[in-house]
């Protein structure tokens, strides 16, 4: 991402989360695309949060807030992924894609990766339970 950062701030951020979405559209299964983009979601979140709490109160910048039951719901994803079904070196080059942006604006792009990547995980699924039953019908 360091090429583009003479891009305006949401551009940068357009561009990282297409780089991001491409990246693990490519090289990954649907499965393992999710788990990457929800074990980055959290960390970026748990990072997020901590930095966000120790803000001195006079600090003025707009940025987005993790509440309670976002945070919830992020861990609830991220304890629902299977043990080892993520992959480190594809968890680093999100990171990497993410690095030149601010850190809520890194975690927000990364919560609307992860979401895009499991609506297309459980469509696919949906799509192939449909061909399945199709089949089980046709063989009847």
């Amino acid at each position: 991402m360091s090429k583009q950062r003479n891009l305006r701030p949401d551009e940068m951020r357009a561009a990282a989360e297409d780089a991001a979405i491409e990246y693990l559209a490519k090289d990954f299964t649907p499965e393992v695309a999710a788990a990457i983009a929800t074990t980055v979601e959290m960390l970026l979140a748990i990072r997020w949060e901590e930095e966000f709490l120790s803000w001195d109160e006079n600090d003025t910048r707009q940025v987005f807030v993790i509440t309670a039951d976002r945070m919830r719901d992020i861990r609830k994803a991220f304890t629902e992924i299977p043990r080892g079904m993520s992959n480190p070196r594809g968890e680093q080059h999100v990171f990497d894609l993410l690095r030149d942006l601010d850190l809520d604006w890194a975690w927000n792009v990364a919560r609307l990766v992860r979401t895009y990547l499991v609506y297309k995980w459980k469509a696919r699924e949906r799509q192939l339970g449909a061909a399945k039953a199709a089949v089980g019908v046709a063989q009847l």
